[in-house]
């Protein structure tokens, strides 16, 4: 008897599984519709290459919102004045955000990006111009 609950809860789960695969594949059905016609559009214009071998090209993933990390880095010199190289920022970076620490491609990747924003911010902070 107990079981009717579970069993029920069950099929709920199911059907809405059933109806987000039928919402990606639909999407996916649109986007090889796309990529079939613009390999015509590519053949049509004289592109001499199979386009199917034109690979897949990723968008990167944006890690802050839209001054996000500026905004971390003014904090976090605030509140920490001890932090003044990059490395040390991005570390205090990676351990605020709750993300793991020994990810070696995050923390050179943050730390990059810390990198730019200072030497930007440094940038503004002058005159405007480079020396």
């Amino acid at each position: 008897m107990g079981n009717v609950f579970v069993i029920s809860g069950l099929v709920r789960k199911r059907g809405e599984l059933a109806q987000r695969v039928c919402e990606r594949e639909t999407a996916l059905h649109g986007a090889k519709r796309d990529l079939e016609s613009v390999d015509r559009v590519l053949v049509l214009l004289g592109y001499r290459d199979d386009p199917k071998r034109i690979g897949a090209i990723r968008t990167p993933k944006r890690i802050f919102a839209n001054k996000e990390l500026s905004r971390l880095i003014i904090q976090m010199r605030r509140d920490k004045p001890e932090l003044a190289d990059n490395p040390a920022i991005a570390r205090e970076i990676i351990v605020r955000k709750g993300w793991d620490t020994k990810d070696r491609a995050l923390y050179n990747q943050i730390r990059n990006k810390v990198k730019d924003v200072t030497k930007r911010r440094a940038f503004w902070a002058g005159n405007g111009t480079v020396e």
